[in-house]
């Protein structure tokens, strides 16, 4: 009997030893990790802004335009505002910076950077002129006290646009030259426009004068003021 048991036990042992070499292998995955490799990056080229500028360089010349056109406009020139009015300049498309010339956008700046507004006419000359309703203005060449008016109270300068404004409501008497006679008030209405002013000194006194409208003007407070007309009163003699 035992040896029966024994014999059992061997040939389950020997089954057991078969059926496992009938079993599927286990596979072995073994995992290699691919080692990345950086791609080597290139250089990147900074892209630098080709556009030329309107403005490389300023002038002492510009720079003394600007002056003149901002003071008109009762504004200093500044460094700030000199750097702003390049950054202004080379900040435009050349399209629009070649439309005009460089003085049109200059008075075009100062009109941007003034506070002061264009007088009316009847505001500045109301109570200072002595010929309000005259159909014409004084003949000052032939005025014996043409000296002792004070002629920077008897203009008004207006721009082309409010000029057109006024002739819309007012009778204007073209004086040529964009100087126009207002009988309402007694004054002279002059129209802005002295970009070509040429310093021409008389009688021991630099003035500035405009060879198209005969405008005379003297700097006084570091203003330029309007005093008279090229050949006319005071200035019959001046040559220019």
């Amino acid at each position: 009997m035992a040896t029966n048991i024994q014999q059992l036990i061997t040939n389950l042992e020997e089954t057991i030893a078969y059926l496992k070499t009938q079993l599927p292998k286990e596979e072995v995955v073994v995992k290699t990790e691919k080692k990345k490799t950086a791609a080597k990056k290139e250089p990147v080229e900074k892209k630098t802004d080709t556009k030329a500028k309107n403005l490389p360089r300023f002038t002492p010349a510009m720079k003394t335009e600007l002056t003149k056109v901002l003071k008109a406009h009762n504004v200093e020139l500044t460094e700030e505002l000199r750097k702003k009015f390049i950054d202004h300049i080379n900040g435009l498309e050349t399209e629009d910076y070649t439309k005009v010339d460089l003085p049109t956008h200059m008075e075009q700046f100062a009109k941007e950077n003034s506070t002061e507004e264009e007088a009316e006419p009847e505001k500045v000359a109301a109570t200072v002129s002595p010929f309000v309703g005259h159909d014409s203005p004084p003949n000052l060449e032939t005025m014996s006290n043409a000296n002792n008016y004070n002629l920077s109270q008897l203009i008004t300068r207006l721009s082309t646009d409010k000029l057109n404004e006024l002739k819309k409501t007012d009778t204007l008497k073209s004086l040529n030259n964009g100087n126009y006679w207002h009988a309402k008030t007694g004054m002279w209405i002059l129209e802005n426009g002295d970009e070509d002013i040429d310093e021409i000194e008389f009688e021991g006194i630099t003035y500035g004068v405009n060879k198209v409208n005969k405008r005379v003007y003297e700097t006084v407070d570091d203003k330029d003021v309007f005093v008279g007309f090229l050949g006319i009163g005071k200035f019959k003699k001046m040559k220019v």
